[in-house]
């Protein structure tokens, strides 16, 4: 037979009897009788197996819902949370208060650049965590860790930027050297 077709990789061009025949049985024990003719092997479709220990939707949907309780605490976290950072004069005021310094916050300018800088971080922080939660849940892989790891990833910057603020305010460099002292 000259044919000047390309030769076919995965049985395209077998006919449904010939697929059926190289099809996997599906009972274990009929894959090794050569004897067994292809009507026995189609009739072992109502062999019960075992089923698995845990079912794959069930962890799938423990996932999710433990997933998006993070995701929700983390979104009502980041919502609360920016609003004190923008007033970042009223945050050192009621950080000093609660931790008994004494003095008022007065590193105004610095004290807005890095509130405003540490917001920005938060927010594109928690954006960047739900994109990649949500693109790991459309790929049906586990994504509880996500939040997780975000959330530990944006609050190291977001805390560098809060320090640098109140380090750098006279009240508190004042009390640092009364308590070194």
């Amino acid at each position: 037979m000259s044919d000047d077709r390309q030769r076919p990789d995965y049985g395209e061009y077998a006919t449904p009897e010939e697929q059926r025949a190289m099809q996997m049985p599906l009972d274990p024990r009929a894959a090794n009788d050569p004897n067994a003719p292809l009507a026995q092997l189609a009739s072992m479709e109502s062999v019960i197996l075992p089923p698995p220990a845990v079912a794959p939707d069930r962890r799938v949907r423990v996932d999710r819902v433990i997933t998006a309780i993070l995701l929700g605490y983390g979104l009502i976290s980041v919502l609360s949370t920016i609003p004190r950072y923008l007033d970042f004069t009223a945050l050192a005021n009621e950080a000093f208060r609660i931790s008994g310094i004494p003095g008022e916050f007065s590193n105004f300018a610095q004290g807005a650049s890095m509130g405003n800088a540490a917001a920005f971080i938060l927010a594109v922080g928690f954006g960047v965590t739900a994109w990649l939660t949500i693109r790991r849940w459309r790929r049906g892989q586990r994504a509880w860790w996500v939040p997780v790891v975000g959330a530990l990833v944006t609050n190291i910057p977001v805390m560098i930027c809060l320090m640098v603020a109140l380090m750098n305010d006279p009240a508190m460099l004042d009390y640092a050297t009364l308590v070194g002292s």
